[in-house]
């Protein structure tokens, strides 16, 4: 289980980043 639990934490700290990442592209684009 702690293995999953690492696994689902780093795709939620890579999605938050590829969000961050989209937005600030987005950001500079406007």
């Amino acid at each position: 289980m702690e293995v999953v639990a690492e696994a689902l934490l780093m795709m939620m700290q890579m999605t938050v980043f590829a969000l961050a990442l989209g937005l600030t592209l987005i950001s500079i684009r406007l």
